[in-house]
């Protein structure tokens, strides 16, 4: 079987996405180091907010001084302060690290599309829509671009906010944990099933918004012979029709995105809602101390705000598996030679025998039938007869 037709699983498609950013690893590793570092710093702020809130009103419940109780929090907003000046100043060399090393992989794999692209047989062309694949190529490396920028810095900053929060809650409160873990899992699972159709929804705009590019790609490239066929009208209706395919699918999507969003908020917060109830029923009856109290709902609501956007996160990443897919179905596309023999010597003479010759857009036409050339003797130049008798010119040729 061709290397183009085995199917390639999400997996090793994000691998080989991350072939192209370890060439850059130099400036790509050490950016991701300080988005773990980052990530982390995050979060100290609900941490900071859970000391600086919960200390005093506990100190206030154990009759501490006020002139205590200030010199405690003004040492706890000096702490917070240092590590959000720190986490800003990481952050700023860190995304330039991830811009500066995204970029140079995508120029690289441009390079190796284009380089692949030129390298191609003629049929291969022939048989692709006219816009059709520098519209495809251009649309998956947006795709490819926008998760290697946005989606996994954001997916390693959410991955280490959710793991760390999950265990400042523990810490907290295990009782009041476990009951908030029992509620996740069914929300996970709602918000997976609604956001594929969210996705399946998405994914329908984008192909019909590329077939309206596609009718617009073409009529530039061949506006002399629209114009000498007087097809404007025509390639207008095929636009408009484009546009409208387009817009009805955008329509169903924004109503899909519509129920998704209210879900969430009703679901998802609701949830919090309920946990953040029953740790008040758990406050009245002294089972949990209000520093630990508030620390559960500040670090729940970082939970939560990490798990919502997780569905956001693993669509793009399909997505982006779709398009890797399809720019890998193009680089292992057998390509022309580019290097012949260099034994050979040239003679000048020219000869072949029984040449045919076919399109492959049009097999039944011949264009060449049976066709033969055998080069000619060189024609030899006629005996010399000696000079011209002196006194009589030269005859003509």
């Amino acid at each position: 079987m061709p290397v183009a037709e085995k199917k390639k699983s999400p997996i090793s498609s994000n691998r080989w996405i991350l072939s192209y950013l370890l060439r850059e690893k130099r400036v790509f590793i050490p950016s991701l180091v300080a988005l773990f570092v980052t990530a982390g710093l995050a979060l100290a702020f609900p941490y900071f907010l859970k000391e600086l809130v919960g200390s005093p009103v506990d100190s206030l419940r154990n009759a501490v001084p006020p002139a205590e109780i200030l010199a405690r929090t003004n040492e706890i907003i000096l702490k917070l302060i240092a590590v959000l000046f720190l986490q800003a100043a990481i952050g700023y060399f860190r995304v330039q690290g991830f811009i500066r090393s995204g970029e140079s992989a995508l120029n690289r794999l441009r390079k190796d599309l284009f380089k692949h692209l030129l390298g191609l047989p003629v049929p291969y062309f022939q048989d692709q829509r006219a816009g059709s694949l520098s519209n495809r190529v251009s649309a998956d490396l947006a795709l490819v671009r926008e998760t290697l920028l946005t989606t996994v810095p954001q997916a390693v900053r959410q991955t280490v906010i959710l793991i760390g929060g999950l265990v400042f809650i523990f810490i907290s409160s295990w009782k009041l944990s476990l009951v908030m873990l029992g509620c996740i899992p069914v929300v996970v699972l709602l918000i997976a099933f609604f956001g594929r159709k969210v996705r399946n929804h998405s994914k329908a705009a984008q192909e019909s918004l590329a077939e309206a590019s596609t009718v617009i790609e073409e009529s530039v490239q061949n506006i002399a012979d629209v114009k000498a066929y007087t097809n404007e009208g025509f390639e207008r209706g095929r636009y408009e029709s484009s546009l409208a395919s387009f817009l009805a699918v955008t329509l169903r999507g924004a109503k899909a995105r519509g129920a998704f969003l209210s879900f969430i908020i009703f679901v998802l917060f609701g949830t919090i809602a309920f946990v953040v109830w029953y740790g008040a029923q758990m406050y009245a009856k002294s089972e949990i101390s209000w520093e630990n109290f508030f620390a559960f709902i500040i670090f729940s609501i970082f939970v939560g705000a990490s798990l919502g956007s997780f569905p956001e996160i693993i669509s793009q990443i399909q997505q982006t598996a779709g398009a890797t897919e399809r720019l890998r179905e193009i680089l292992d596309m057998p390509a022309e030679r580019e290097s012949g023999r260099s034994d050979l010597t040239l003679s000048g003479a020219i000869a072949f025998g029984d040449l045919s010759f076919r399109y492959a857009s049009r097999p039944e036409v011949a264009v060449l039938e049976n066709l033969n050339r055998h080069p000619s003797p060189p024609a030899s130049a006629p005996p010399s007869s000696g000079p011209p008798a002196r006194g009589n010119p030269p005859s003509s040729p």
